[in-house]
Formats: structure tokens, C-alpha cells, sequence
């Protein structure tokens, strides 16, 4: 089940959208991308919380118990999932390094796991379990947004250059500031929690 979650798993588009939104400043694809980002981790949820009822599953399997570990190191597959995602579409498709298929997977091998084993989770009734999961699903995409909003904005993506003049100047930084935010509290509040 985890494996095809990350095979299917609709992450990477609403992902890259959101964090075009936060370079360019446009409200409009912000609410978009983030309505897209929910409904995708909804369904996985759903769809994998259901696989498990109707398979009979009993007990945690081993992925499922290492896909929910917070490690020390966990932000790093997102903000390097979210770097290359931002590269591969800044890129021309020849002279970019990261190819498309290879940031799919990054950013599906952040999201999916997690979003898979907490509908198993819920389905087994291991709710420790489905909160380490809804912790991480939160910590990979405030890193995947952060890392791609930033890659964007240095590559001159802002509400100026763009066709389309929706983007509000302000709303770069505070939302830059917000997720950063969210990140340092995310990761202090689970240092506190292991000490």
C-alpha cells in the first residue's frame, strides 16, 4: 500500500503550485494549490484507511512503523524535494539536472508514506501512530513550500514578471515568514518532546 501510494499519489503539482503562489504573491493559486494539497493527502488517507479494512489488515507492518518515525534529519527530504522541484520547472528540460519523474518521486516520497500509514494507522486504531504521521505530513510540506518558494523567488519569480497581475507584494514575505515559522516551531516542538 505505501508503494502505491507513492506511485499515485498527487502531491508533486499541488506542491510546486503552492509554492508558486507564495513566490508570486498570488492568493488566488495559494488557495488553490492548498485546497489541492488537502484533498490529495484526504484521499490517500481515505483510500488506504479503506484498502486496510477491506484487506483485513491486523498489525502494523514494518514500513508502516519506520514511515512514522520522526527522525532528526526528516525536514531534509522535503526542502531538497522542494529545491529540485522548483529547479526542474525554472530549468530549460535540457539543461536541467533534476528530471521531472525524479522530483515526482521526491516529493511523493515525502508526502505519500506518512499520508499512506496514517489511514492505515486510523484503520488499526494506532492513533500515536496517525499523530506522528499528521506531524510529519505538516513538517514536509512547510519544508517543500519553503524550500521552492525561496529557489523561485532567487530565480526572479515575483508578482512583477508575471503575465498575470494578480500577485499582492506583501504577501511574499509574511507567507515566507509564517512558514518559517512553522517549520523552526515544528522542529523546537519536537526537540522539547524527545528531551
Amino acid at each position: 500500500l505505501l508503494v502505491a501510494a507513492m506511485l499515485i499519489a498527487p502531491f508533486a503539482g499541488p506542491a510546486m503550485n503552492v509554492a508558486i503562489a507564495t513566490a508570486r504573491g498570488d492568493l488566488f493559486l495559494l488557495k488553490i494549490g492548498l485546497i489541492r494539497y488537502v484533498a490529495a493527502i484526504v484521499v490517500t488517507v481515505a483510500v488506504t484507511a479503506g484498502l486496510s479494512l477491506i484487506l483485513s489488515q491486523e498489525l502494523a507492518s514494518n514500513a508502516m512503523v519506520e514511515s512514522s518515525k520522526v527522525a532528526s534529519v526528516s525536514v531534509l527530504l522535503p526542502l531538497i524535494g522542494g529545491a529540485a522541484g522548483a529547479l526542474n520547472l525554472i530549468q530549460a528540460e535540457r539543461s536541467s539536472l533534476v528530471s521531472g519523474t525524479a522530483v515526482g518521486m521526491l516529493v511523493a516520497a515525502a508526502l505519500a508514506p506518512p499520508a499512506g500509514t496514517a489511514g492505515m494507522a486510523i484503520a488499526l486504531g494506532l492513533w500515536p501512530m496517525a499523530l506522528n504521521c499528521a506531524y510529519l505530513l505538516v513538517l514536509q510540506l512547510v519544508g517543500i513550500n519553503l524550500a521552492a518558494a525561496t529557489v523561485f523567488r532567487v530565480y526572479g519569480l515575483s508578482q512583477k514578471n508575471a503575465r498575470h497581475k494578480r500577485g499582492k507584494k506583501w504577501l511574499f514575505p509574511v507567507a515566507i515568514a509564517i512558514t518559517a515559522a512553522a517549520l523552526v516551531a515544528l522542529l523546537s516542538y519536537r526537540s522539547e518532546e524527545h528531551t
